[in-house]
């Protein structure tokens, strides 16, 4: 056994956080990680060897595989590519470590989509697994710009050093957080970011000009599930609904107003349970912000069980359910409407031309510009009221006076290529990406 297996094994887990903090622990710490990545090029077969382009994909969660799932799918399907994939936990804003039951249900989600993959976390050791140990890539697509969400193993800083960095942004950018969406120093070590639609390249000029000539707009992969038909895959519980309707909260339920508030869904939770048993032929379902029930935890806003006892009581509902998988993009396909105050979904679910309500409120921040014009063509509700006449008139009686405004504003303000994004980015990688 390692010193380091025994080290995690015999040193309880708060002393090493503490350990851990200090500066010149992570100093030494980065320079050994740097030189064991070092070893582990050197041993891996000079890129191009085999004469194809390999190229890693790095998961987080569930909820994010859609962002890479069609530029996968189409280099897996073309010889010119090598393509892998590992999975990691990620560490949830304000939690103390990483969320290892959202990271079982990825191992879950990825086996039952019969992906190959390996793990960049031993559960058993609680440690980290160096990604060079699965061998070197030409190319790595990560999946989020925050380095406090995972080891610095995988992060920018690291794999910049033994591979060109891709990004394609977890969500299409709707807040006004330019410090954290075009200025992150994750960005400097980026070879080419992917960009949603023209009007988003031109928010990295407003923002970033100096990082420019790395963006290549291609269009989010997560709307190429627009291009095939809804495949059933019984994902509903009520299969004979009149109505199917979307709930989706944002995480952000902290009371304080900061560059980053947006959710009701305390206000809201009964309200939804209400409408649910007042009709019941249609189905509701509550689709959580992945990091909505551990932030109200962390925050120290509810206890775990009070976090669980809410995904219960809406999930016994009879014609309610909680879903938290990956497959959420064949639910937009086969709904009805979507009542949300998350923000990548008011692009993300545009292309169904399917009514959209936002839970609006004094707290919530102003959005980009394109978020700004998507939201002026969409229904608004500021209070319970409004909610339920958007499920009677709206939804239940088909009366979408709004449906003209949306599809203008998806012309103007997003890129959906008629091939999908994911051969664009698939392509643009084969002609740009090898290492040589």
């Amino acid at each position: 056994m390692s010193l380091k297996r025994i080290y995690k094994q015999m040193v309880p887990v708060g002393v090493r956080n503490r350990v851990a903090g200090h500066p010149w622990f992570e100093r030494l710490r980065t320079q050994q990680l740097v030189r064991q990545g070092e070893r582990l090029a050197a041993a891996t077969v000079a890129h191009g060897a085999d004469g194809r382009i390999h190229v890693t994909f790095v998961v987080q969660r569930p909820a994010l595989w859609c962002n890479h799932a069609s530029i996968y799918e189409a280099m897996h399907a073309d010889p010119a590519f090598e393509v892998s994939v590992i999975a990691v936990p990620k560490r949830p804003p304000a939690a103390a470590d990483v969320d290892l039951a959202e990271y079982a249900r990825l191992q879950a989600y990825l086996n039952a989509k019969g992906i190959p993959f390996h793990c960049g976390y031993d559960l058993d050791t609680r440690i980290w697994i160096n990604p060079l140990t699965f061998g070197l890539p030409d190319v790595v697509f990560l999946p989020q710009p925050y380095p406090f969400t995972q080891s610095y193993l995988y992060g920018s800083d690291y794999w910049s050093r033994f591979c060109r960095v891709a990004y394609v942004h977890y969500g299409i950018p709707m807040a006004d957080m330019p410090e954290m969406q075009y200025r992150a120093p994750f960005y400097r070590n980026c070879w080419r970011i992917f960009v949603e639609s023209p009007a988003h390249r031109e928010l990295w000029r407003r923002y970033n000009p100096d990082l420019i000539g790395h963006t290549v707009v291609t269009g989010h992969p997560k709307t190429d599930a627009y291009l095939e038909p809804a495949h059933t895959r019984g994902l509903w519980k009520r299969t004979e609904a009149a109505k199917r309707i979307l709930w989706a909260p944002h995480f952000t339920v902290s009371r304080d107003k900061t560059p980053h508030t947006f959710s009701n869904f305390f206000e809201y939770f009964d309200l939804f349970v209400h409408c649910a048993q007042t009709h019941p032929d249609a189905e509701f379902v509550l689709r959580p912000h992945p990091e909505l029930f551990e932030h109200m935890v962390s925050a120290g806003l509810r206890t775990r069980e009070e976090a669980e006892e809410y995904r219960r009581r809406f999930d016994a509902l009879p014609n309610g359910q909680v879903y938290e998988g990956g497959d959420i993009f064949e639910m937009f396909k086969e709904s009805d409407a979507m009542i949300l105050d998350s923000l990548g979904f008011l692009a993300e679910y545009l292309p169904t031309r399917k009514p959209i309500c936002f839970l609006d409120s004094s707290r919530r921040q102003r959005l980009n510009p394109v978020g700004e014009a998507l939201l002026a063509a969409y229904y608004k509700a500021w209070t319970p009221a409004d909610v339920e006449k958007f499920i009677c008139e709206v939804v239940l009686a088909g009366r979408d006076v709004l449906q003209g405004r949306r599809m203008e504003a998806m012309r103007h303000n997003l890129f959906l290529p008629a091939a999908g994004a994911g051969r664009e980015i698939a392509e643009y990688v084969r002609k740009n990406g090898p290492v040589r």
